[in-house]
């Protein structure tokens, strides 16, 4: 139809740097360029796939919005922005160890697998209207407290500044103790705050007085355009 457009997520001009949200003008009658949508963030759309957190980009049911996920410091998150590129993304749920894994959009409300510091991951509804989270599901290990990862920067020998995490037990934090330096496998990947079950050995380390240091060295994908320098 007149006016019909596909919203995809990928790069214009390289395969390099940020993936974008793109708004592609479809049809005979259709005149005018790519926009792109998620410009203003200079932030990695993430579709999501095996091993990577995020969601397929979903429209709202008048057709008028649209939700989307970009990874911010390590973090993945949900921002929303006008399907007809006249808007600015705002984001709809965010915040430091957030980190987004699903989303499903209703009339009113999306659905979405959500891990914080504390859990692992829940089915968490977000209303659209107010951007109130309802927990859905409890999950998370009964009686075991975890360790949560304290967000740090570091100044490097060529005045760069770069991003991580610090995991240790707080009872022993003034106690001299061994460190684990872990690297992450990106450079198109990136460290974040939410809980991991993927890696249950910085809790076991953490609980035996060591302290786990993640960091998210140049290259790593946590948002700011120098880090792809």
């Amino acid at each position: 139809a007149d006016g019909a457009a596909l919203l995809v997520t990928g790069h214009q001009r390289r395969v390099t740097g940020h993936a974008s949200l793109l708004r592609i003008p479809v049809g005979e009658t259709n005149a005018g360029e790519t926009v792109n949508l998620s410009a203003a963030l200079d932030r990695n759309v993430m579709p999501g796939g095996p091993a990577y957190p995020g969601a397929v980009p979903q429209l709202t049911e008048d057709g008028a919005t649209v939700l989307f996920c970009v990874r911010d410091r390590g973090c993945t998150h949900v921002y929303a922005t006008r399907a007809d590129g006249t808007g600015t993304p705002v984001p709809v749920v965010a915040g430091a160890g957030r980190n987004v894994s699903g989303l499903s959009v209703g009339p009113a409300t999306a659905a979405i697998v959500l891990a914080t510091p504390d859990s692992f991951g829940e089915i968490v509804a977000v209303d659209l209207t107010s951007g109130e989270l309802t927990v859905r599901t409890n999950h998370g290990p009964d009686g075991i407290e975890l360790f949560v990862r304290e967000e740090r920067e570091f100044a490097i020998s060529d005045g760069m500044t770069v991003h991580g995490w610090l995991i240790r037990d707080p009872e022993r934090q003034d106690e001299p103790g061994p460190l684990l330096l872990d690297i992450h496998g990106g450079p198109h990947n990136a460290w974040n705050g939410a809980a991991d079950p993927v890696h249950l050995y910085h809790q076991e380390l953490a609980a035996l007085g060591w302290t786990v240091l993640l960091v998210n060295p140049r290259g790593s994908e946590i948002g700011r355009a120098s880090c792809r320098e």
